[in-house]
Order: structure tokens, then sequence, then C-alpha cells
């Protein structure tokens, strides 16, 4: 990737795509795989930034949001833990990545439409401050064995029709 030097708008760092300052990732080539450790100043990862990448994980630690289909399709990231700097997620969000698991951040209120679907999710926990989870969030995920709530979750949960049986405990 190359911007031109005259360019206020964007910068590369490390072969990824930034939005200047590095606080917003805008794009990683496809092809790009191993872990990245994102710098601390980033509070946005874009829409699509991490679509196709076959990284197998992301470390982040200040990030803020992250965008709808961010991780989709990401053919090696099985993990990922999410800081409880992340508080919105777009639409699906890692829809079709390999993931089996991943950690939410502990201030997540919502759990967007497809954020899950046909994931290769197994297990989830779902923190107490999410309110709302769309009912298609975890459409498709045939394999996931185990969805805990938090103890004192209270909130809109219309996902439970689309999970396979015996996927989910209290």
């Amino acid at each position: 990737i190359r911007v031109h030097e005259s360019n206020a708008v964007f910068t590369v760092s490390d072969g990824l795509l930034y939005k200047t300052g590095l606080t917003e990732v805008v794009y990683c080539p496809a092809r790009r795989t191993g872990t990245l450790t994102l710098p601390d100043n980033v509070l946005l990862i874009g829409p699509y930034a991490f679509a196709c990448s076959e990284l197998s994980n992301v470390k982040m630690t200040a990030v803020a949001a992250i965008g709808e289909g961010a991780f989709t399709h990401a053919v090696n990231l099985y993990e990922v833990t999410l800081p409880d700097s992340v508080n919105a997620l777009g639409n699906a969000v890692f829809a079709y990545a390999s993931l089996s698991r991943i950690r939410l951040s502990e201030n997540l209120t919502v759990i967007p439409k497809e954020a899950f679907a046909g994931s290769g999710l197994t297990e989830i926990h779902i923190p107490s401050k999410v309110t709302q989870i769309n009912k298609t969030a975890f459409a498709n995920c045939y394999i996931l064995t185990a969805l805990t709530f938090a103890e004192n979750l209270n909130g809109n949960i219309n996902c439970l029709a689309k999970l396979p049986p015996k996927a989910y405990a209290t």
C-alpha cells in the first residue's frame, strides 16, 4: 500500500492503511498473516478493514468501536479478546470468520445483527451490560455449543430461536 506524501487524510504504517493520526484502521491487505498488534492510539477499526484477512490474532488495547464486517471471512482468526474499551460492534463484524472463541468487552451493550453469523464460534459468554442481542446475531452458528449469560443479564434477547438446541444456559 502506498499513499502519496501530500495526502493529508491517509497514512501507511506497518503495511496497514490508517486515517492520519493512526486513530482508525481503514484497510489491511487480505494476505497479511500472523499476529498484529495495533498501536495504542487506534480507537476505531473501520468497516471491512480486516475482511478476508489471514491474520491469526489481532491485539488491541484502546479500540472503542469495530465497524461493520470488520473481520468478516477472516479465515485464520480463531480466538479474539476484545478489550473493555470496546463499546460498539458493527453488523456482521465477525460473520463467516473461523472464530471459535471470543471474549467480549464488559462494556458492550448491543450484539448487532449477524455479528457472528456463520462463524465457527463454539462458545461465548454474554456480559452483564448487554441489553440487546439481535435475533440474527448467531444465525447459522451450527457448532455453537456454549452460550452463557451473565447472572444479572436483563434485556431484549431475540437470538435464541436461531441457535442450535441446547446451546445456551443461564
